[in-house]
């Protein structure tokens, strides 16, 4: 029976300070992979990743085939900014609705966009990720005359928000710190800090940036995955198995040794990292706060909180 994943922040009172670790369970989804060909693969990895499954299918395939042809890469290009488009507005959406509260007019600027992604996702090739010559890039209508709609309904009032509650003030982790362990939209953008402003500000912008790749190639940094390594929404994402014959992949040959690291755990890690020493009252005292800029990560799972005043020995990793 595989467990269900989950992932745990336990924040302890050590003599008036912070100390944070982390517990992380991943079911080894990687090993029910074994002895697939890789077109078995591919639809294995779509049937089971919901969420981020451009990244994943593409990280596989590249293990597998390694570099694609010009064509092939512009479909997968297309893909891949497709997703970090969609994954970075709804967690924008998120934050707002749970930190500002339902809105009408937001709610029905979520609907319309999946509608709108949906169709561009639509258009491309159903087997982009399979050695195929005769996929051809797509043509997708650009999606920047939602940009405006998004940012007086999304992205400004949440930084308004977040300076009229002080979130800034609370949690101001640098930058080179924080891309000791990360490798998502603020590492990627460059951000000035670890800071929510300057989160929702590298989801904000790299969203936009991917709306642009759509209908441009090359707008978004080089995305050709190495050795199944691939820049997946939240982070990096690396695949690793073996095929003993390469030349035989046409022919079935399955794989072994299948192994999946996402990044939830370096995530974790900066967590842990960016809430050690911090004052116990203040953040006690601010725990709603707290719940945001940890949505501001975009955490692949959800991040559940357990305060204490016992002082635990060591971090429990587990998956």
């Amino acid at each position: 029976m595989i467990s269900l994943p989950s992932a745990q922040l336990n924040l302890t009172n050590n003599s008036g300070l912070v100390e944070a670790r982390y517990q992380l369970r991943l079911p080894d989804i990687a090993q029910s992979f074994n002895g697939l060909s890789l077109a078995q693969l591919i639809a294995r990895v779509n049937l089971i990743y919901r969420q981020c499954p451009e990244a994943q299918s593409w990280a596989a395939s590249s293990l597998a085939l390694g570099d694609c042809s010009p064509e092939l890469y512009r479909v997968r290009e297309q893909a891949l900014a497709l997703e970090w488009l969609s994954e970075h507005s709804w967690q924008m959406w998120r934050l707002a609705h749970d930190w500002l509260g339902p809105d009408k007019a937001r709610m029905q600027l979520l609907s319309r966009w999946r509608a709108e992604l949906l169709s561009r996702k639509q258009a491309l090739p159903d087997k982009r990720w399979l050695v195929n010559d005769g996929v051809q890039a797509c043509s997708l209508a650009p999606l920047l005359d939602w940009q405006q709609q998004w940012r007086e309904l999304v992205y400004q009032p949440l930084l308004e928000q977040s300076e009229s509650d002080q979130l800034n003030g609370l949690f101001q982790p640098e930058f080179e710190a924080v891309a000791r362990y990360e490798t998502g939209s603020l590492v990627r953008v460059g951000g000035a800090d670890g800071s929510f402003s300057a989160r929702l500000t590298s989801l904000w912008d790299e969203a936009w940036l991917a709306s642009a790749a759509l209908c441009d190639s090359g707008v978004l940094p080089e995305l050709n995955p190495v050795r199944g390594l691939v820049k997946a929404a939240r982070g990096q994402l690396q695949h690793s198995g073996h095929w003993r014959n390469q030349a035989s992949l046409k022919a079935g040959q399955q794989v072994s040794d299948y192994r999946i690291e996402i990044p939830t755990k370096s995530i974790l890690q900066s967590l842990c990292h960016s809430l050690s020493g911090l004052e116990w009252s203040s953040l006690f005292a601010n725990q709603l706060l707290l719940n945001q800029w940890l949505l501001s990560h975009s955490p692949c799972l959800e991040v559940n909180v357990q305060w204490s005043s016992e002082v635990t020995d060591s971090n429990t990793k587990l998956g």
